[in-house]
């Protein structure tokens, strides 16, 4: 009897812990999607912000070299011209823009090349797979086991990891430099072809119509220091491309006063035009 009337009671106490289990399993089935979506969010955020921080510090890298590759082509001082950190993010995504262009107009003049090479590397890899599953099907159909001792087989696992190993290290030095070449290439490149091309245009001097607005003169007291373009300038220094001397000069801007050109805009009054050709006699010479 005792036997008996205890089995309802185990019964029942089997049922509840049932289904407190399918409660709880529930519970977590419920609570995991979410869980599992805040993280999803969490890395998501994460991911975002590493990639600003990135093309951050990538462009502030591009501004800096471009900046610094211009000047010393042009024969100047980097140090004295240093850049707020604004301006060296400006400065490299102009920078960054601006070597996408030419990517593009050098893939555009290429293109009858790079064509043809996309369809021989498509038949390649055709190939490749073709002969590996040829290879496959005929050593399977043959059973070919050329290491059957268990000793010989340890032996040359061991001697791959120790080659993988050793080639990891030169793989991982070649994968680093193809990461960070590339920046430094490009802001270098930048400024070089940046430099080369100001020369070019400021050797034809201060006469040339789509320049001439930006003509000035750099003047101490009545003396003409330079007159041409301004290259780059700073609190206490400034760099003018003198066309007098066809070079870049770099002056102190202490006691200095830039006016711009009073003949690349010239006023229509004959007086007023008098004026600004006397005006501007003191900084004539050749190159003008």
């Amino acid at each position: 009897m005792k036997t008996g009337s205890m089995r309802p009671l185990q019964q029942q106490g089997t049922a509840l812990l049932s289904a407190k289990r399918a409660r709880r399993r529930m519970r977590r089935e419920v609570s995991a999607p979410a869980v599992s979506d805040r993280s999803q969010g969490t890395w998501l955020k994460l991911a975002a912000a590493a990639l600003v921080t990135l093309g951050g510090l990538l462009l502030h890298f591009l501004g800096d070299v471009s900046h610094r590759v211009y000047l010393q082509t042009l024969r100047l001082d980097a140090g004295l011209f240093p850049q707020t950190v604004d301006a060296l993010v400006i400065n490299g995504y102009f920078t960054l823009m601006g070597r996408f262009s030419v990517g593009l107009d050098s893939l555009k003049t290429n293109l009858w090349f790079i064509v043809p090479a996309i369809v021989a590397l498509w038949l390649y890899a055709f190939l490749v797979r073709e002969l590996v599953e040829y290879l496959d099907r005929s050593l399977s159909k043959k059973e070919w086991r050329p290491l059957g001792n268990a000793a010989l087989r340890r032996l040359v696992q061991a001697g791959m990891i120790i080659l993988a190993v050793s080639a990891a290290i030169p793989l991982f030095l070649y994968a680093a430099l193809a990461l960070l070449k590339p920046p430094a290439a490009l802001g270098i490149t930048a400024g070089r072809d940046a430099a080369l091309r100001d020369t070019a245009m400021f050797l034809g001097g201060c006469k040339q119509p789509s320049i001439a607005a930006g003509c000035v003169e750099l003047r101490k007291g009545e003396e003409c220091l330079a007159r041409g373009f301004v290259v780059s300038s700073t609190t206490s220094h400034i760099a003018i491309f003198d066309v007098r001397q066809q070079r870049a000069v770099a002056f102190e801007r202490a006691g200095t006063t830039l006016h711009g050109d009073a003949r690349s805009d010239l006023p229509e009054s004959p007086d007023a035009r008098s004026e600004a050709d006397a005006r501007s006699t003191v900084c004539a010479g050749r190159g003008t």
